[in-house]
């Protein structure tokens, strides 16, 4: 069985497209892609977590120290791993709106085709890469995918975040990303502004809508 929005292969029970969110049997709308697993049972067939090797890795670690002389050489070592691996450039844009049925929720859009995994996100009032004492506002993200299967936004519903219509606010998105043919987890902080009394129709910017236009 495929999918009708996007044709990618979906499981024989599938209620939703595993790939853009479509529901399989018509065509009342989409479902958010998220970050866990409430939706397993809609597609039939679980994604593929990304394999841990915890041993081979302890083991990895300690060869590293041996061979450098030390804890110390080996942060060095790491730092300067870094310093000479900038982050793959990505295009982010900020956006505030509702969605589905009326859903408020702030977002960002990620523009890069390489992107494999996210690996966690954080909504923080402060910049966190000046304030890194403070705790994150929210860490319950939801995603949403392009038909060709690339990451399209990352959003915050607004009800979590009890936000007064009558202010306006600045907040910022750390988002850590890896990339393919690439090990390192990639750290981005953008912010975000927007006005706590939503009114716009953000549906088309959430989610992709190109097949059905």
């Amino acid at each position: 069985m495929t999918c009708k929005n996007c044709g990618a292969v979906l499981g024989e029970n599938a209620k939703v497209c595993k790939n853009c969110g479509a529901f399989v049997e018509d065509s009342s709308g989409y479902v958010l892609l998220t970050s866990d697993d409430r939706y397993d049972d809609y597609y039939s067939t679980p994604e593929k977590e990304k394999k841990k090797h915890p041993v081979r890795n302890f083991i990895i670690f300690l060869l590293i120290i041996a061979i450098f002389g030390g804890g110390g050489t080996y942060l060095y070592v790491t730092r300067l791993d870094a310093m000479l691996h900038k982050p793959p450039k990505v295009s982010f844009e900020t956006g505030s709106g509702y969605i589905d049925a009326g859903d408020e929720v702030i977002f960002i859009t990620l523009d890069n085709k390489d992107i494999e995994y996210i690996q966690g996100v954080s909504l923080y009032e402060n910049d966190p890469k000046s304030d890194k004492k403070q705790s994150p506002l929210s860490t319950s993200y939801e995603y949403t995918k392009n038909v060709d299967d690339t990451f399209r936004t990352i959003l915050f519903y607004t009800k979590d975040l009890k936000l007064d219509e009558k202010k306006s606010y600045k907040y910022y998105y750390q988002i850590k990303l890896s990339f393919k043919n690439d090990k390192r987890i990639y750290t981005y902080v953008e912010p975000i502004e927007f006005s706590g009394d939503i009114k716009n129709d953000a549906g088309d910017k959430v989610f992709d809508h190109s097949m059905y236009k």
